[in-house]
């Protein structure tokens, strides 16, 4: 994921995705209720810690990769 977004439905969504759904329903794509309000909010902890995840994963990983 690279850019998380909270929907009016309380989930977290890539911004993309969601924008695309959009385009397409009015809904939840979680619930399938409607949504009044279609607004996007940054996740910035989830972005943050996606990018924590991917940090410790090439630093793993990378150390296991032999020269």
């Amino acid at each position: 994921m690279l850019d998380p977004v909270f929907a009016s439905d309380g989930f977290t969504y890539e911004r993309i995705c969601i924008e695309q759904w959009f385009l397409r329903a009015r809904t939840s794509p979680r619930t399938g209720e409607p949504l009044e309000d279609t607004r996007l909010l940054p996740n910035r902890m989830a972005k943050a810690q996606i990018s924590d995840f991917l940090d410790e994963r090439n630093r793993i990983f990378g150390a296991l990769r032999p020269d």
